[in-house]
């Protein structure tokens, strides 16, 4: 496709090229490095070894799953400083393993309603105080642009407040379309970013997204543990 332009060139031999083919973003040694190549060589990780670094969680339903995720969540939310150092990455938006549903359940179960907390529903979407959310279009006014993961501390009549990682911004209510819940976020929206803790799904889904590449991006996002909640079949495939 017109897309791989430069991958065809790659793979041709015809062009010169360096091939970058060490991690730097975690120690050597580090099991998430192992699996990383395992999985770019083609090869399953090691599921069974016990590892500080990298787990695999194994469930046999959709239900399954959602409740393992969300007792990672919570269990690693209790060793880590900040909100943003733990991020859910699916390989998919939609679908009973994409980053929407996971996001509304995730957000039921670790900041449900409280008449203390600020709240606004906008677009059919409900923005707590304490709420993850992403940006998904540029703002240069306010200098917050694609992708940037911030929590919510403040909501106003007029503006959400939300704290990202090197500033903080008070977003116009009626601009809330600009942002998304993301206490899971896409393979694709995380690109770039480095969080301590990635969770990830592995489940059965649209056989463009079920490749190595979408896999091995979502778990170097992580500096220090990988967790895999699914079932080894969708991991293989």
């Amino acid at each position: 496709g017109a897309g791989f332009v430069l991958k065809d060139l790659l793979d041709s031999d015809c062009v010169p090229y360096t091939r970058l083919n060490q991690i730097y973003r975690q120690s050597s040694g580090n099991t998430i490095v192992e699996s990383a190549y395992a999985i770019n060589r083609g090869e399953m990780p090691n599921l069974e070894g016990v590892s500080e670094e990298f787990s695999f969680i194994p469930v046999k339903s959709y239900d399954m799953m959602m409740k393992a995720i969300i007792d990672v969540y919570k269990r690693e939310q209790e060793t880590i400083e900040d909100e943003l150092d733990i991020q859910i990455i699916s390989p998919m938006r939609r679908g009973e393993a994409g980053s929407i549903l996971i996001s509304q359940y995730v957000q039921q179960a670790v900041n449900p309603p409280d008449s203390y907390k600020g709240e606004v529903r906008v677009n059919g979407i409900t923005y707590r105080v304490g709420d993850k959310v992403i940006q998904i279009l540029n703002d240069y006014e306010l200098e917050v642009f694609n992708g940037e993961i911030g929590v919510i501390y403040a909501i106003t009549r007029t503006d959400i407040c939300i704290r990202f990682i090197h500033k903080e911004v008070r977003l116009p209510i009626d601009e809330a379309h600009m942002i998304m819940p993301a206490y899971a976020i896409t393979v694709h929206k995380s690109q770039g970013s480095e969080f301590k803790v990635v969770i990830t799904p592995s489940f059965m889904g649209s056989a463009f997204l079920m490749n190595r590449n979408i896999l091995y991006t979502g778990i170097t996002r992580a500096k220090e543990l990988v967790v895999v909640v699914g079932n080894q079949k969708s991991l293989k495939y």
